[in-house]
């Protein structure tokens, strides 16, 4: 829908059940429609008789105690300078108010959260958690609406905690805050909280795990990739970065954070996990919205939002070599890619250094095969160097070389774009197919595959 010189006219709708709680919501939609020059929309949902017929005449009496409690409320809106419009729903509320938040122009929704006070909601959800996991746009449950109220007219700063896991959703969480960032004053604070088990296994880590859960090496690594992803999306670099460590739910970790850093609001995105797979999915911002004090924002993956100019940098690029032609032309390639400035790491994979038994340090043969595993590795790390033109002064980048030693080449190469921060990694493919890409596999398709990275296929050019 179109206004003057082609304005999108925007719309925050807000469910209110006419609680106390309900009307909290109600004034923190009408702040917040201030702050963002939108419309409010404010519903209430009536549950239908179990009747089954009803007279039309009692039904509309049924139903003017709501229209007009409707119209009170839009009203104290309307005198604190909120724009309101009203509606009256029939069925579940959760049913309904998801409807309503699909439709054109809804910037976000705003519902109450009561707490814990039913036995039901332990197995059924409260509505808040039901429309909030099930809602394709923002959705902001309220449970400490001054914070909110303060920031949406323009008495304070607000004090967002972003839970970030390097997905799809948290970017997406990250856009809205972006978004908000440019309506009024948010300081800002990034939080990963990983099982360290998993984040090992993704840099390739091995040993024995310290009592902190990471080892400094993989905490200053995460905290690097996620500054990165902050200043990416963001745009900024004024904010403060979390990185934490739990065995358990890390939805319970961000809770307890939250309360110890006294934020006014969590902003989690969500893959929102339907039907019978919800039963055993541990779901992240399901505990949040279940357990947090404070308020709590949550962002579905596909959220629209408005275009970021988000400037791709690939300062840090690794690319993958087996020496074979089509091989060192990917590491060509990829050096054509690093930006100015950047570091182009080369790597090459051998098979792990020989596993020698302590009674037999001595012996011969197995003196002779760690010599021979060291001789490899010397010429591998000069073949990786005479790939590199004389010209590479000329082309400000700086250029690294290491010897990756692990079984498979796919997860080495994996492993060491996570240690190395790699904003692209290169690689080439030989192209097989059909019977000997069954017996052979594909490094470059098991790289696509498993790597958290953007990922550049060198393939062998037409004839």
């Amino acid at each position: 829908m179109g206004c003057g010189e082609g304005k999108i006219l925007m719309t925050i709708l807000c469910g209110t059940d006419f609680t106390p709680n309900g009307n909290d919501a109600a004034s923190v939609a009408g702040a917040w429609g201030k702050r963002f020059k939108d419309t409010v929309q404010l519903m209430h949902v009536v549950e239908k008789p179990a009747v089954k017929s009803i007279d039309e005449s009692l039904w509309q009496g049924y139903l003017a105690p709501f229209h007009n409690e409707l119209e009170g409320q839009a009203e104290r809106l309307r005198s604190n300078g909120s724009e309101v419009k009203t509606g009256l729903k029939v069925g579940a509320a959760s049913e309904q108010l998801v409807e309503a938040a699909s439709q054109d122009g809804v910037r976000m929704l705003i519902i109450s959260s009561l707490g814990r006070v039913a036995v039901s909601r332990l197995l059924v959800g409260s509505v808040a958690e039901r429309v909030a996991e099930n809602a394709e746009v923002p959705t902001l449950v309220v449970r400490r609406p001054a914070p909110l109220i303060g920031w949406g007219e323009g008495r304070r700063a607000l004090n967002v905690l972003v839970a970030v896991d390097f997905t799809a959703s948290a970017e997406a969480a990250l856009r809205w805050v972006r978004e908000t960032h440019g309506k009024g004053e948010v300081n800002i604070t990034l939080t990963y909280i990983g099982w360290p088990a998993k984040d090992r296994s993704r840099f390739g880590v091995q040993g024995p795990v310290p009592d902190g859960g990471h080892t400094p090496a993989i905490q200053i690594a995460l905290d690097r990739d996620l500054r990165e992803l902050g200043e990416r999306v963001l745009g900024t670099s004024d904010f403060k970065t979390h990185v934490n460590t739990t065995w358990g739910n890390p939805g319970i970790k961000a809770v307890e954070l939250s309360t110890e850093l006294d934020v006014d609001l969590v902003v989690t995105g969500t893959h929102q996990v339907q039907g019978i797979r919800r039963l055993w999915h541990t779901s992240f911002s399901r505990t949040i919205l279940h357990d947090s004090p404070t308020n709590v924002m949550v962002v579905p993956s596909q959220s629209s939002a408005p275009a970021i100019d988000e400037t791709v940098v690939y300062s840090r690029v690794l690319v993958s070599t087996d020496f074979s032609e089509l091989g060192n032309l990917a590491v060509s390639a990829a050096l054509a890619a690093v930006d100015p400035g950047g570091i182009l790491r080369v790597v090459h994979v051998l098979p792990p250094r020989p596993k020698v038994d302590p009674l037999r340090e001595g012996n011969p043969t197995e003196k002779a095969q760690l010599e021979a595993h060291e001789k490899e590795k010397r010429e591998a790390l000069r073949q990786l160097r005479a790939l590199i033109p004389s010209t590479l002064d000329a082309m400000a980048v700086e250029v690294e070389f290491e010897i990756l030693e692990e079984s498979e080449p796919a997860p080495a190469i994996c492993h060491a774009a996570e240690r190395f921060g790699a904003h692209m990694v290169c690689l080439s493919s030989h192209g097989r197919s059909g019977f000997a890409r069954t017996v052979l596999g594909s490094v470059s398709n098991e790289v696509i595959r498993r790597s958290h990275r953007p990922v550049l296929v060198v393939r062998n050019p037409a004839p």
